[in-house]
């Protein structure tokens, strides 16, 4: 990551191949599929207008030289040119000059290290670890970012940053080794701000979302109700517990844990405790309010983890007030519904 050249990694075709994808680690196999066809090669040359989708392994995808870019898993992306990517949902990272378009923004970036998260609504957050960058979010003017910066590109344009954060805290935009979500600030799903008592503007999932609804066992809700009438865990076997909270501490334990929050509250988190075994299995967070999905993330992750996604409103707005859901399926099988509440 930081400090460390993604273009050094071992070749395994001729250097004239380039673009082309290859696996990141010698010793695994390439899990990506091209324009939707999967290959036992070891890397794959690619055109302007193929498009990628990894698996659960990482892919290395070597564009213009110097620059390479570092796919996370479910990496859905087309080659827009030598040096410019079309990213539709996932995590990357890219080292060198290159220009990467999601659904919300244009960042054309320098000489460095440059975290790109997309969620499945579309909204992007991208953290400068190395070099600088320039973000242009749909019908706004360009924001310029440097080292150690992360900016958010809601699905309405607007903005949440930038704000600072530490540049390994930015390079964890993009977990290397089981995918976790880091705790801190550039970890978390986000809302479109609204005004206030204004219903959230329609974001509809992305490609390949699956939401699921919520379980029958889950009563209809009211502020008055007890804890556990509002949240159900579904498979505590591999979700012992989730709780939703106004943050947490300096030692990632939850506080402000709540049913009710504000309108005026920064955010509603999501903690969860996760045990998932040594297979690797993929996690959603959707959350909603009403039937109109706001936001959501997707990751991959094994063994017992700790994960932190935030719900947040942009600056100088607020929630409306109402019933909203949040919901977290494991492998396509619902794990938890969580309803909440916020109030004036």
């Amino acid at each position: 990551m930081p400090g460390v050249s993604l273009g050094a990694m071992p070749a395994f075709v001729e250097a004239d191949s380039v673009p082309r994808i290859v696996s990141y680690r010698p010793s695994m196999p390439l899990d990506t599929t091209v324009n939707g066809t999967a290959s036992p090669a070891r890397a794959i040359r690619l055109r302007t207008g193929d498009r990628l989708r990894t698996g659960a392994a990482l892919g290395l995808l070597e564009l213009a030289a110097p620059t390479t870019a570092l796919l996370g898993s479910d990496v859905r992306c087309e080659l827009r040119g030598p040096a410019e990517l079309l990213i539709e949902q996932g995590q990357l990272f890219a080292d060198g000059p290159c220009v990467l378009t999601t659904p919300v923004c244009v960042c054309t970036t320098g000489a460095g290290g440059t975290a790109v998260s997309v969620n499945i609504v579309g909204e992007t957050t991208i953290g400068i670890v190395s070099g600088a960058a320039s973000v242009t979010p749909k019908h706004a003017v360009a924001v310029a970012l440097s080292a150690g910066q992360t900016l958010t590109v809601l699905a309405d344009g607007s903005l949440l940053g930038p704000s600072r954060a530490d540049p390994l805290e930015v390079a964890y935009l993009l977990p290397l080794g089981g995918a976790e979500i880091a705790i801190g600030p550039v970890g978390g799903a986000e809302l479109p701000p609204v005004g206030p008592g204004t219903q959230p503007p329609t974001s509809e999932t992305g490609p390949g979302a699956t939401p699921e609804q919520p379980s029958a066992e889950t009563p209809t809700a009211s502020p008055d109700m007890a804890r556990s009438d509002l949240w159900r865990i579904h498979t505590p076997d591999l979700l012992p517990e989730a709780v939703l909270c106004a943050g947490v501490d300096t030692e990632n334990n939850p506080r402000g844990v709540s049913t009710v929050f504000p309108p005026d509250a920064p955010g509603v988190s999501l903690l969860l405790d996760l045990d998932l075994g040594s297979k690797e299995r993929q996690v959603k967070v959707r959350w909603a309010h009403g039937d109109k999905t706001l936001s959501g993330r997707i990751i991959r992750a094994n063994g017992k983890r700790r994960i932190l996604n935030s719900l947040r409103c942009g600056s100088g707005m607020t929630f409306p007030t109402g019933e909203y859901q949040v919901e977290v399926i494991i492998d396509d099988r619902p794990a938890a519904t969580l309803i909440f509440f916020i109030q004036g």
